[in-house]
C-alpha cells in the first residue's frame, strides 16, 4: 500500500509540475539550519560539522537562503560569497575564486574551480549551469582543494548538496509567474516506498521569453526553455549500511547565451582581413538585441548517475564508495560578429563528452583523532567540433554548410590520486591537521585545425603529470565560541592541451596558499563573525587569451603560463540575529590579485603585437572590493501567520575581463538591489512570495570577449530587472 501511494503521488506531482504549473515551497523547516541564529551544518571536510568549527575558508548557503535569493544557477551565486565572481561565456560557467578560474571557449582546459554534486565532480564547465534545484545547501570553499576531494583544484570548490529521501511522506510544489512571461515550476515528493527503501523525485521547469530579440528575424534571444529531473532511491539495508542511487537529467532548448555587440574596441588596424566586417549591421534597439543573418540556438542535454554506499562497520570506522557517470551533449550556435553582415563567423561549438569517476574513502573518528584516506580514479573522453562558417551546424546538410574552418578532435584524460587527512587533538584547545595528496594524470589529445577546403593542421599532444601537494593546519580554541586557525596548502592543476590549436601543452600550475582565520560566535550566539586573511603565490599560472585564428575568420584561445602571480586579501562574513524578528547577513571581500612575472603580447594589437611586461597587472575577474548585505524583518500576525520583508544589496568595484587591463574590456563599479515580501500561512504549508531582482534595471556584464575578426567586442549580460510572484504548498 505504501508503494502504491508513493507511486500515485509521484505521478500526480510530475503531471502538475510539467503541465499545469502548480506551485511549490519547501522551506517549512530548513534541514541545514541548526540554531536560532542560523548556524549551518556542513560536510565541507567530509564529516558533519557546524560551519563555525571548520578551519577552512568555507561559505555555506542553506536551502532557505538559496530559495529566498532565487539562486537558480551557479551564476546567481555572484557576489553572495566574498571574492567569488561568476559569469558565463558561450554558455560555459566561468567561476573565479580569488581571481582564479577562467578557462576560455575552446575545450581541453580544466577549470581552476571544481564543482561537485553530492561529492561527484562535474568536470565540464558546459554542464555546471544545471543541478540547482531541490538543494539542501551550497558550500563554497576558497583556496586550493585536493586532500578532501577526489578531483583537485587550485582555485576552490563549489559543492551542491541535494535533499535526500526521507522516512516520512513529505514534499512541496511551487509555481512562479513573472515578467518576460516567466512560468516556472519546481517541486519534490519524498518518502518510504517499501520496507527500508526510500525514494525522492524532484523537478524544475522554466519557460521565459527573451531579454532581447534578433532584429532581423524578430525571434527572441536569451529566452529560457529548461527541464530538470532528479530521482533518488535509498536503501537503509541495516542501521550501519546505506545504499543510494541518484539519476539526474537536464535539458535546454532555447536561444540563450548568445553574444551581443558591445562596441568597437580595436580601431586602426592595417590588416585588410580585419577591417570592420560588421559595420552597418549592428542592432539599434538596445544592447540586449542582436541583428544576425542566422538564428542562434542553445541545445544541451546532461545525464548523470551516482551511486553511494556508506558502511559504518564499527563505532570508529566508516567506508564510503562514490561512483559517478556523467554525459553532456552541447550544441550551441552563435553569430560571432553579432551583425547582419553575411560573413563566415557563425560559430557552432559542439561538445560530446562523458566522464566516469570512482572514489573510496575510509574514515576514522575517535580518541581525539579524525582521519580520512581516499583513493580516486577519473576517466574522461571529450569530442569537440568547434566550427565556423555561414551554416556550421554539425547536423546540417554538408552541401549547405559553407564552412570556413573547424577545430575538431578528441581528448582522453585519466587521473589517479591517493589523498589523506588526519586531525589530532593535541590538547583540549589545540588541534593539528596533516594532509597530503599524490596525483598522476595523463592527457592525450588527437585533434586538427581544418581550414576549408583542403588544409589540415593535425596535432597529437600528450602530457603526463605527477604531483604531491601537502596541507598543514593548526586550530586553537580559547573557548567554545572562538576558533583561530592557520594553514598552509599547495594546489596543482595539470597542463592544458586544447582540442584543435596545435600549441604545445602548458606547464602544470602550482599554488602555495597561506591563510589565517577566525571563527566566532558572540553575544550569546546571536552574532556569528568569520574573518579570513590569505596570501597565495602561483607558479606557472595558466592564462588564456583570445586571438585570431589563422585566416582571421574566427577567434581561438591561446593558453600560456604566467611565470608568477600573487593573490592576497581579506574576507569577512557575518550573521546577526538579535531577535526572532530580525536577521542580517553580510559579506565583505578585499582582493589584490596581480601578475609578478609575466611577459605576453596582446593579440588585439595586430598586425604586429609587441611583447608587454604585465608585472603588476590585475588578474581577470578580480574586483578589488566586493560586498553583499541582506536584511530580513518578520512580522508575526495575530492568526499565527507571518509576513517577511527582505532586501539585498550586492556591490563590486571595477572588473577586468582580460589580463591586459584594457578599459574597454572592463566594467566599472556595479551595485544591485533585490527585494521580496513573503506571506506564510498559520500552518506553514502555504507561502506567497512577491519578489524583484535588479530593481534599478542595471545593465551588468557577465562576460566580455575581444572579437579580432571584426575588431569589435562581444558581450554577454546578467538578467535585467525581473519580478514575479511565487506560490508554494508544503505537504
Amino acid at each position: 500500500m505504501r508503494l502504491n501511494l508513493f507511486a500515485a503521488v509521484s505521478i500526480t506531482a510530475v503531471a502538475l509540475g510539467m503541465s499545469t504549473g502548480v506551485a511549490a515551497q519547501d522551506q517549512a523547516a530548513d534541514p541545514a539550519l541548526a540554531g536560532p541564529a542560523g548556524e549551518i551544518i556542513v560536510t565541507a571536510q567530509r564529516r558533519v560539522q557546524n560551519l563555525q568549527d571548520v578551519a577552512n575558508s568555507v561559505s555555506a548557503l542553506s536551502g532557505n537562503d538559496l530559495e529566498r535569493a532565487r539562486v537558480n544557477t551557479v551564476l546567481d551565486l555572484n557576489t553572495l560569497v566574498p571574492n567569488v565572481t561568476i559569469g558565463d561565456s558561450f554558455g560555459q560557467a566561468d567561476i573565479a575564486i580569488r581571481g582564479q578560474g577562467r578557462t576560455g571557449p575552446i575545450s581541453g582546459a580544466d577549470p581552476a574551480v571544481a564543482l561537485h554534486v553530492d561529492g561527484a565532480v562535474v568536470s565540464k564547465v558546459q554542464a555546471q549551469l544545471a543541478s540547482f534545484f531541490d538543494l539542501e545547501r551550497v558550500e563554497v570553499l576558497r583556496g586550493p582543494q585536493g586532500t578532501l576531494y577526489g578531483r583537485n583544484s587550485t582555485g576552490g570548490a563549489v559543492n551542491l548538496i541535494t535533499r535526500k529521501p526521507t522516512e516520512t511522506l513529505e514534499g512541496y510544489v511551487r509555481a512562479t509567474y513573472g515578467n518576460y512571461d516567466l512560468v516556472e515550476t519546481t517541486g519534490a515528493i519524498s518518502g518510504p516506498i517499501a520496507g527500508n527503501l526510500l525514494g525522492r523525485l524532484s523537478w524544475r521547469t522554466q519557460n521565459r521569453s527573451g531579454f532581447g530579440i534578433n532584429e532581423v528575424s524578430g525571434a527572441d534571444i536569451d529566452d529560457a526553455n529548461q527541464r530538470s529531473l532528479r530521482g533518488q532511491l535509498q536503501l537503509n539495508a541495516t542501521p550501519d549500511l546505506t545504499l543510494r542511487i541518484a539519476a539526474e537529467w537536464h535539458r535546454e532548448d532555447d536561444a540563450a547565451y548568445g553574444f551581443k555587440y558591445y562596441g568597437a574596441g580595436y580601431p586602426g588596424t592595417t590588416d585588410s582581413r580585419l577591417v570592420a566586417l560588421g559595420i552597418g549591421g549592428y542592432a539599434t534597439g538596445g544592447p540586449r538585441n542582436i541583428r544576425s543573418e542566422a538564428p542562434i540556438s542553445n541545445k544541451r542535454d546532461t545525464w548523470a548517475l551516482t551511486g553511494t554506499i556508506d558502511w559504518r562497520f564499527n563505532d570508529n570506522w566508516t567506508l564510503q564508495s562514490l561512483t559517478n557517470y556523467r554525459k553532456i551533449v552541447n550544441n550551441p550556435i552563435v553569430d560571432f560578429d553579432s551583425s547582419s553582415v553575411v560573413n563566415p563567423v557563425i560559430s557552432n561549438n559542439y561538445l560530446n563528452a562523458h566522464q566516469f569517476s570512482q572514489e573510496f574513502q575510509l574514515q576514522y573518528d575517535g580518541n581525539g583523532v579524525n582521519g580520512l584516506l581516499g583513493l580516486f580514479y577519473f576517466d574522461e573522453h571529450t569530442f569537440a567540433d568547434n566550427r565556423s562558417g555561414f551554416n556550421p551546424a554539425i547536423d546540417a546538410d554538408p552541401l549547405l554548410q559553407d564552412l570556413a574552418n573547424t577545430f575538431r578532435g578528441t581528448q582522453d584524460t585519466k587521473s589517479y590520486a591517493v589523498f589523506g587527512n588526519v586531525s589530532i587533538d593535541v590538547t583540549e584547545q589545540l588541534a593539528l591537521v596533516l594532509a597530503g595528496r599524490y596525483t598522476h594524470e595523463t592527457k592525450n589529445t588527437d585533434a586538427a585545425i581544418i581550414i576549408f577546403p583542403n588544409t589540415v593542421l593535425p596535432a597529437l599532444l600528450h602530457g603526463s603529470y605527477d604531483n604531491f601537494s601537502p596541507r598543514v593546519t593548526a586550530e586553537y580554541r580559547p573557548n567554545d565560541d572562538i576558533m583561530l586557525y592557520a594553514t598552509y596548502s599547495r594546489g596543482f592543476r595539470a597542463g592544458v592541451a586544447l582540442i584543435g590549436p596545435p600549441d604545445p601543452p602548458t606547464r602544470p600550475e602550482i599554488v602555495d596558499n597561506y591563510e589565517i582565520g577566525l571563527r566566532s560566535a558572540l553575544f550569546d550566539r546571536t552574532l556569528f563573525l568569520n574573518l579570513t586573511g590569505f596570501y597565495a603565490k602561483y607558479k606557472d599560472l595558466q592564462v588564456s587569451k583570445s586571438s585570431p585564428a589563422f585566416d582571421a575568420v574566427r577567434v581561438t584561445s591561446i593558453f600560456e603560463n604566467a611565470a608568477a602571480a600573487v593573490t592576497k586579501g581579506v574576507e569577512a562574513e557575518m550573521v546577526w540575529r538579535p531577535s526572532r524578528a530580525f536577521r542580517f547577513q553580510g559579506t565583505l571581500g578585499y582582493l589584490d590579485a596581480t601578475f609578478k612575472d609575466y611577459v605576453s603580447s596582446n593579440p588585439q594589437d595586430l598586425p604586429n603585437a609587441p611583447l608587454i611586461d604585465l608585472s603588476g597587472y590585475t588578474l581577470p575577474r578580480s574586483p578589488k572590493w566586493n560586498m553583499s548585505g541582506r536584511g530580513e524583518y518578520n512580522v508575526f500576525l495575530g492568526n499565527g501567520g507571518e509576513l517577511s520583508f527582505s532586501a539585498e544589496v550586492e556591490h563590486r568595484t571595477r572588473t577586468y575581463f582580460t589580463q591586459f587591463m584594457e578599459s574597454q574590456l572592463s566594467e566599472g563599479a556595479v551595485t544591485l538591489v533585490n527585494a521580496s515580501v513573503r506571506y506564510t500561512s498559520p500552518s506553514g504549508q502555504i507561502t506567497v512570495d512577491a519578489w524583484a531582482r535588479n530593481l534599478a534595471n542595471k545593465l551588468v556584464l557577465s562576460f566580455l570577449q575581444p572579437n579580432s575578426t571584426a575588431r569589435t567586442i562581444n558581450a554577454t549580460y546578467m538578467p535585467p530587472r525581473t519580478y514575479g510572484v511565487t506560490v508554494g504548498y508544503n505537504f
